[in-house]
């Protein structure tokens, strides 16, 4: 079976193509994917050993016999640019799996300097330009990613010079583009030699603004990095690990700017020196994994609380947030189940008494928030 192996990251990423596709859908993923240096060989789908396995067929349903191949992914393809596209997030998701749990995985855009060998990370939703920023600051840095960037504990940045993902237009599949072609200069796929620096958000605005950096609170960028990053929070150590990295890379820094291609001098300024680790310093404490019987007010399980130099976030219902000050010492009251009395009393000794017709709106607040659960007896 025709086969392109690929090793995004670090990892292994084997693609199999059907004899029902044409010939010029694997020539075309050989172009786009020129970067990653992909080796065309004659593949054995049964019998891969890659850590992620893509099946493409052109049939609507995986064939019987590969079914119980694990780790295989079957795509359905109709039409070449669909199957390009579909290709590209396949192939991520396959990194995202074999990688999650042993680096920190976020939505940016990856960039470095040759000279230094310092890297910074460009962090942002979709839509707010990172593979715009891509193809004009990787003409000028080195290229390792345009929109996930795969940072070790060390923080060694892995290059994952994958297509650049364009829309052509609008309503139809992104075009994928290999870096290189764009006069893009692409970090080989297996130099793992540039080290985080920095750690930028993008702050695009409308308004047409001389670019500047400003500095961003704690507590304001894990909320945003936290919601662009795969598996940070599913794991205990996903959090810790990007403290470290904030702390290392002196916290974080937004460049604000309109066009992108006035940015330049500012990026360069970033990276021209290496970054001062910061002094912040944090706690972060987890809940316990227990049944809890009605009538006792208990932390919801698996929620966490980071506890910084001057705020204080609860993870919760999928998502970081920051709270109150009433709000995380409530919740740090309640290291073991509590009756409702014994709740209420501990939080009146430390911000006075509640007058009783506010109390349960105070309770039923917290419970929504998703950090603290309370059944009737």
């Amino acid at each position: 079976m025709r086969a392109i192996r690929l090793c995004p990251a670090g990892t292994s990423v084997e693609l199999f193509f059907d004899d029902s596709l044409e010939e010029s859908l694997v020539a075309d993923v050989l172009s786009s994917w020129a970067a990653m240096n992909p080796v065309r060989c004659v593949g054995d789908l049964e019998q891969s050993t890659a850590d992620g396995k893509v099946f493409v067929s052109a049939e609507l349903s995986c064939p019987e016999k590969y079914r119980g191949v694990e780790g295989l992914q079957f795509l359905s393809v109709q039409h070449v640019d669909v199957a390009q596209e579909r290709l590209t997030v396949e192939v991520t998701l396959a990194m995202l799996r074999t990688l999650a749990g042993s680096v920190s995985l976020f939505h940016a855009a990856a960039l470095g300097d040759e000279s230094s060998g310092r890297a910074m990370i460009l962090i942002g939703p979709s839509g707010r330009g990172k593979t715009t920023a891509s193809r004009f600051l990787g003409q000028h840095f080195a290229y390792l990613s345009d929109e996930t960037a795969v940072v070790q504990d060390d923080l060694c940045v892995r290059p994952y010079p994958k297509p650049l993902s364009v829309i052509v237009e609008k309503g139809f599949p992104k075009h994928q583009i290999d870096p290189g072609s764009l006069g893009i200069s692409v970090v080989a796929p297996d130099n793992f030699s540039y080290q985080l620096s920095r750690i930028v958000l993008l702050g695009r605005v409308e308004e047409p603004t001389v670019p500047y950096v400003e500095d961003v609170s704690w507590a304001e960028a894990l909320v945003e990095i936290a919601g662009q990053t795969s598996g940070l929070l599913l794991t205990d150590d996903g959090l810790p690990r990007l403290l470290n990295a904030m702390k290392r890379c002196g916290g974080v820094r937004r460049v604000v700017y309109s066009e992108i291609s006035q940015t330049l001098p500012v990026f360069r300024e970033l990276l021209s020196s290496p970054a001062e680790e910061s002094s912040a310093s944090w706690q972060i404490v987890h809940s316990v994994e227990q049944e809890v019987p009605a009538g006792l007010v208990s932390r919801v399980s698996g929620t966490s609380a980071v506890l910084l130099d001057d705020a204080s976030l609860i993870y919760g219902g999928g998502r970081l947030s920051e709270v109150s000050e009433f709000a995380a010492d409530s919740w740090l009251l309640l290291d073991e189940p509590l009756p409702m009395d014994v709740f209420r009393q501990r939080i009146e000794q430390q911000y006075g008494p509640i007058p009783n017709d506010q109390f349960p709106a105070v309770l039923q607040n917290l419970v929504d928030s998703q950090m603290i659960s309370y059944q009737k007896p």
